[in-house]
């Protein structure tokens, strides 16, 4: 039984990268301590995202106690541009909460989640270095928050 929860704990910690949360278009950029960019997604970026949530499933393991982010970035000139950022909880899309977890992406790979399976272009944009999951939240609280969701690891594989 020890074991079986020291390889779940394992398990959860490669699935959350811990790191501090910089989701919002407020935040301020290390490099020039300017503000950082936004530019929202269009809407059929928007929609396209919408739909590949909520087909595959993964909004419905999640809770609205316990939303969880997922952000769109681009750069332009080098520097990072935000773009629009998507709250879920509960089988739907949130207009407010707090997450613990945020799933960040780069915006090249939306329209790849028009054709593919939003795990297939989950893992193809963390192989690429375009994806990350960042959360400063305790290790254990978030195993059992978001225990639901370790049927989706093999994504980040």
């Amino acid at each position: 039984m020890v074991l079986i929860l020291v390889v779940i704990l394992i398990v959860a910690a490669g699935i959350f990268y811990f790191k501090n949360l910089p989701a919002t278009a407020n935040v301020t950029s290390s490099e020039n301590s300017q503000p950082a960019r936004f530019e929202p997604l269009n809407e059929e970026q928007s929609q396209i995202v919408a739909q590949s949530i909520t087909s595959s499933g993964i909004s419905e393991d999640v809770s609205d106690e316990n939303p969880i982010a997922i952000s769109f970035y681009d750069f332009d000139n080098g520097k990072r541009v935000w773009r629009s950022g998507f709250l879920i909880g509960n089988n739907k899309f949130l207009s407010e909460g707090q997450p613990e977890v945020v799933a960040i992406m780069h915006s090249k790979y939306i329209e790849e989640m028009n054709t593919e399976n939003i795990c297939d272009v989950v893992r193809k944009a963390n192989k690429n270095g375009d994806f990350s999951i960042e959360t400063d939240g305790n290790k254990a609280a978030l195993l059992l928050k978001y225990s639901k969701l370790l049927k989706y690891q093999d994504c980040l594989s």
